[in-house]
């Protein structure tokens, strides 16, 4: 299956801009760039279980980029790398439950925050559909299932009119 790719543009500061470029797969890749900075950054972010819930979970320490620490154990502050004029920040998310990332920007040196028109900003992660096979039981199987459970239920004996499938 194809992977799908989704890219995100946002506005910081001027004309600092933030590109963020999502890839479907296992892992999902989420690569995180800032052309044209001088400035040094961390990506303050957390992951979310799903849109509406409001609490950020950290991913397991294996999943996290080069350089990242938790925050109050509650977040998780990753570098930018430099290289020449452009700052980037990869990451691979492995965990299935996270349904998106939430994050802010940091100017280490300046401590100023870049938010969202004062909101996080919000990153969904697509999933691939996942191919799950029908499973079927074979019919003897389900016989032997229904006979134990009618005798561990003491062989139970209904009327016919007790058999009878309400309309």
């Amino acid at each position: 299956m194809a992977s799908k790719q989704t890219s995100y543009n946002f506005q910081l500061d001027g004309s600092l801009q933030l590109q963020v470029k999502v890839s479907s797969g296992h892992p999902v890749h989420v690569d995180f760039q800032v052309p044209n900075a001088s400035r040094s950054l961390i990506l303050h972010w957390g992951g979310l279980l799903h849109p509406t819930h409001k609490n950020w979970v950290i991913p397991s320490q294996s999943q996290w980029p080069t350089g990242t620490t938790t925050y109050k154990n509650i977040s998780l502050q990753s570098p930018f790398e430099k290289s020449r004029d452009v700052l980037s920040l990869n990451m691979e998310i492995w965990d299935p439950k996270i349904s998106s990332i939430e994050f802010t920007l940091k100017d280490k040196a300046t401590d100023k925050w870049f938010k969202l028109n004062g909101q996080n900003f919000h990153i969904d992660i697509p999933r691939d559909d996942i191919n799950i096979p029908a499973i079927s039981a074979p019919e003897d199987l389900i016989k032997i299932k229904s006979y134990l459970r009618w005798e561990s239920r003491g062989k139970q004996r209904y009327t016919p009119e007790q058999e009878k499938v309400p309309q």
